[in-house]
């Protein structure tokens, strides 16, 4: 599967490469798409919605299953080369990754190879919407116990 998970700072420098790459971008409410995704990408998909679990106060909202499912339905129709990219490339474009790869592929071990425990710690709550969507619980367990094995993720703080 050829999907990179790039960080907003190196994206400028990774679709510059020349490669036709489709980009999930995702940040936050209000902040602008960078130019070079427009410029350098065969096709992209932004996506504005806050890294967390839970709606904090009324500024931060989660990703909701709807716009994962968006994600979704636009990644199935296309080819790789894909780049998922969040503000860090940890956790919103890890998660979102990790379905893609799902989709792509149908196996949640490759889907959990395309991460590094000492780089992502994927948002949970993303992972759920994806088993939901996908229809498959173990896509949100395999990747809590690959959190859990590798130390990013804590029992209690599972959706």
């Amino acid at each position: 599967m050829n999907i990179q998970i790039v960080g907003r700072d190196f994206l400028d420098r990774v679709l510059s490469d020349g490669t036709a790459y489709n980009v999930v971008y995702i940040t936050e409410p209000g902040k602008e798409v960078k130019d070079c995704v427009a410029l350098y990408s065969k096709e992209y998909l932004p996506m504005w919605f806050y890294d967390v679990v839970f709606p904090i106060g009324n500024k931060y909202t989660p990703p909701t299953k709807e716009q994962i499912e968006e994600i979704l339905n636009l990644t199935s129709s296309r080819e790789e080369p894909f780049i998922v990219s969040c503000a860090a490339g940890i956790s919103r474009s890890s998660a979102t990754a990790y379905l893609i790869t799902y989709q792509k592929t149908g196996s949640i071990d490759e889907a959990l190879n395309i991460l590094s425990p000492n780089r992502h710690s994927p948002n949970i709550l993303i992972a759920k919407h994806g088993s939901e969507i996908f229809n498959n619980p173990e896509v949100y367990t395999r990747l809590i116990n690959w959190l859990q094995v590798n130390g990013l993720h804590h029992e209690n703080s599972a959706l």
